[in-house]
């Protein structure tokens, strides 16, 4: 039998390479010590492949549904938000912090998908969320914190702004699902 011994290793990544398959069969840390016995690397089928290459961190989180600072939300929405990591054999989870404080509770650790139905919510309620990401490698990337508004109970009518004019007799009202209305009335 063959030993082998990793130990202080400054590479960004090992691994133990099956020369025949052309796979690697084990990732090893690299701020870990190893040691192995393997009667395959004295048939010199594997060979341990260190890599220089550091790990990249996954993409800041990006592209809320719904949108950052957005009025009108249906409350059966369901978030979901653009993610990912530059190195291609990274698997990315998701953290995602959602609630009605500016500073929102971790609801959900090492989500895979894009999407996370946080159920229905409450009706004319400032809602907070943000999305950490986290690879396979350690490495993590926080993005920042969305907010948005659900509708009213009367299906969104919600006046934020009323414009009046005192040289005619109509009165524009802007609607939270940015719609005019524009109501005429008797001179």
């Amino acid at each position: 039998m063959y030993r082998n011994y990793l130990k202080n290793c400054n590479y960004g990544s090992i691994g133990l390479y099956d020369t025949v398959s052309n796979t690697v069969v084990a990732e090893l840390l690299s701020d870990s010590s190893y040691s192995f016995k393997c009667a395959a690397l004295e048939l010199h089928n594997f060979q341990i492949i260190c890599s220089t290459t550091n790990n990249q961190p996954p993409r800041i989180p990006s592209n809320p549904l719904p949108n950052d600072n957005t009025f009108n939300v249906d409350p059966e929405t369901t978030l979901s938000w653009s993610g990912g990591d530059p190195d291609s054999g990274d698997t990315v989870t998701y953290d995602i912090y959602f609630g009605k404080t500016s500073n929102p509770p971790l609801v959900a650790s090492n989500y895979l998908s894009l999407s996370y139905d946080p159920g229905i919510l409450d009706y004319n309620s400032v809602y907070y969320w943000k999305i950490v990401a986290r690879d396979s490698n350690g490495a993590s990337t926080e993005g920042p914190i969305w907010e948005f508004t659900t509708k009213d109970s009367d299906g969104g009518n919600q006046i934020v702004s009323q414009e009046p004019s005192s040289k005619t007799s109509s009165v524009k009202l802007f609607y939270m699902s940015q719609k005019i209305l524009n109501v005429n009335g008797v001179r």
